[in-house]
């Protein structure tokens, strides 16, 4: 029992269990890979020289820069969302907004504008502004959603759009890297796990060609090929 739990001892059982323990490895190091890909947020350490910030926080232009070129941009346009939101459902939406404040809205100008003159006219008079006011809503409200989808393309894009969608609701952006690494990450855990029981069985044939056993040469091509694991998973997201 004492001899098998010596140096020499545990150095003898290396062969057969480092192919497994550098798949685990390599496994448990996509995990970190996914983990330090979104935190922390904000850079976290000693004057922009020594530290780490999530890469998706870290390259966030890139990503939406490529999300909106190499994926949104292919699959519709700006013009499609909008025809897929339904122009018809954003002039309801408008109208439903605006009629109950459109008389609060027309005594506002006026009142700016020529409040002497509003105040003296009599309500009768004022009733029949607000009436034709609301009768030619609709036709305002649609001119204006139709001339709107025409010119979306010039003033809006889905860089602007991702951008906007951030600011209004944190997080976004983070599902979305969610949603579209997901299988990636799922396949770069299993290619690392068995990336790294191959270089375990590397290792262990080439401890035997060269007639290695000691603990400097296990340490050392275990930090090597740790570190080989991480900068290939970094590289692979940082370029999605």
């Amino acid at each position: 029992m004492l001899d098998a739990l010596s140096s020499d001892g545990l150095i003898s059982f290396f062969p057969v269990l480092l192919p497994l323990l550098m798949a685990l490895s390599g496994w448990l190091m996509i995990k970190l890979v996914h983990f330090m890909s979104l935190w922390p947020k904000q850079f976290v350490g000693l004057f922009n020289l020594i530290g780490w910030q999530g890469q998706l926080h870290k390259n966030e232009p890139l990503y939406i820069q490529y999300w909106s070129r190499g994926l949104l941009e292919k699959l519709t346009g700006i013009q499609q969302v909008f025809e897929f939101i339904g122009p018809e459902k954003l002039v309801t939406h408008l109208l439903g907004n605006l009629r109950p404040q459109i008389d609060g809205i027309i005594d506002e100008v006026m009142d700016e504008d020529n409040s002497v003159l509003w105040e003296n006219l009599p309500v009768l008079v004022k009733n029949r502004f607000y009436a034709r006011t609301h009768r030619l809503l609709p036709r305002i409200v649609d001119d204006i959603v139709e001339e709107l989808g025409d010119s979306l393309g010039r003033m809006v894009s889905f860089p602007k759009l991702l951008e906007f969608t951030e600011q209004q609701s944190p997080g976004t952006l983070k599902a979305f890297y969610e949603n579209l690494s997901a299988r990636t990450y799922k396949s770069m855990g299993r290619f690392c796990a068995w990336l790294g029981f191959g270089v375990g069985v590397v290792q262990c044939v080439l401890a035997i060609v060269l007639d290695v056993n000691d603990y400097l040469f296990w340490c050392l091509s275990g930090a090597f090929s740790c570190f080989f694991f991480f900068w290939l998973c970094q590289h692979w997201i940082k370029y999605p």
